[in-house]
């Protein structure tokens, strides 16, 4: 039997997805939780979570055979889930205001009142003559797909923005910034107006 895993903190680097995912595996064979215990496994997006679980349920000796009581969840959502358990039920809601799901509803409201402004003439464009409401829906999935993107890997460009920096930081070096293309300045502001919309839906709450 193998020896109980001790608390502390790792931090593996690898430049291919597979070594890490290899160590995954092992770590998961080596050191099993108790019977009815979930294990959490932090990813980056759902096509991950999907290999993932593919990989680990592999037969033998690649995988483990069956991919059962695996929790796969995204970083933001986890924190978020830990302030819950750490400051309590009635201080942080269930669900964060900024989740994907969540911004879908609330990006599908927001842009009828602001399809009108210059910046939006491509969204305009693009959802001229939808009757039924379809390519509003798909917009507004994709939009909070792209927004949750973002704060997962370009948090600095949402903070521009929510202090009226209508730029890109480059990569390489954030202090270098890039203009938006003309084509995508509807961002900036569309974001400045969720944060908005958010503060005051939480200031009445």
């Amino acid at each position: 039997m193998s020896a109980s895993l001790q608390p502390g903190f790792l931090v593996l680097h690898a430049h291919h997805l597979e070594s890490l995912r290899d160590v995954l595996i092992h770590l998961l064979r080596q050191q099993p939780l108790a019977p009815l215990e979930n294990e959490v496994v932090l990813v980056q997006s759902n096509g991950m979570a999907q290999w993932l679980k593919a990989a680990i349920a592999a037969d033998e000796p690649v995988g483990l055979g069956i991919c059962a009581a695996v929790n796969m969840t995204f970083p933001a959502r986890f924190l978020w889930q830990a302030y819950r358990l750490v400051l309590g039920e009635a201080v942080v809601p269930r669900q964060s205001p900024y989740d994907k799901a969540a911004l879908r509803w609330r990006i599908l409201a927001l842009l009828p009142s602001q399809l009108g402004q210059p910046e939006f003439a491509p969204l305009s464009a693009y959802l001229r003559d939808d009757v039924g409401g379809r390519k509003h829906w798909q917009l507004a999935c994709q939009i909070a797909d792209i927004f949750d993107q973002y704060m997962v890997y370009r948090g600095d460009w949402l903070l521009d923005w929510q202090a009226q920096k209508d730029v890109l930081r480059i990569a390489v070096d954030k202090t270098e910034v890039a203009e938006l293309p003309a084509r995508e300045c509807w961002q900036p502001i569309l974001w400045r107006a969720l944060v908005n919309d958010i503060e005051q839906q939480s200031s009445v709450l």
